[in-house]
């Protein structure tokens, strides 16, 4: 009853649409395969549940995509979770799914009353209200690290590099270094 209560209230937030059109205008038009949704819970390690405010009755979980996000507990964890909140908790994003990074357990039925879809492995970029990528906002305050899979993004690995010459976040204090292209940090992630 409670996640219906919670639906309901998130699907009246997603049909008020607020000033947050106009901005995404802004940015561009939201191309085939992404999809604008209301961000409603982000956990830490850097999964969010967004409401997808197209489809009206969707929940998806996602992992932000090209980047690792400490979990609580983990030096960062705290922090990177209430940066995350503070930047799209509550607020619209256009997603854009990348890939499912591991197999999706279907034999385990985890939606309520079929009004939520949950994808263990769904990863997704994620473009703000203020048309910046929540990834690079991460990188650049050092509450992320480029993902180990290695995404080829040049720019992503020069945001994380930045952080680490700077010491910001996670980077305090830590051995690793940029220049020595190790990212081998103790206690992080």
């Amino acid at each position: 009853m409670k996640i219906r209560l919670f639906l309901c209230c998130f699907l009246l937030l997603a049909l008020s649409r607020p000033a947050f059109s106009s901005a995404q205008e802004s940015c561009s038009a939201i191309p085939p395969g992404a999809w604008e949704g209301v961000v409603v819970s982000v956990m830490d390690g850097g999964r969010l549940d967004v409401f997808q405010v197209a489809t009206t009755k969707i929940l998806t979980n996602m992992r932000i995509a090209e980047v690792e996000v400490p979990e609580e507990g983990r030096l960062g964890g705290e922090e990177a979770l209430s940066y995350i909140k503070k930047l799209c908790l509550y607020k619209y994003v256009v997603v854009y799914p990348r890939s499912v990074d591991r197999p999706i357990d279907r034999s385990v039925d985890r939606s309520i009353d079929r009004s939520v879809e949950k994808n263990d492995g769904l990863t997704g970029r994620f473009v703000l209200p203020d048309c910046s990528l929540l990834q690079e906002e991460l990188l650049k305050v050092g509450l992320a690290r480029c993902d180990k899979t290695g995404t080829g993004n040049t720019h992503l690995l020069s945001l994380e590099q930045q952080a680490q010459k700077l010491n910001l976040g996670v980077w305090a204090g830590s051995a690793a270094s940029p220049s020595s292209g190790t990212r081998k940090a103790t206690g992080l992630f």
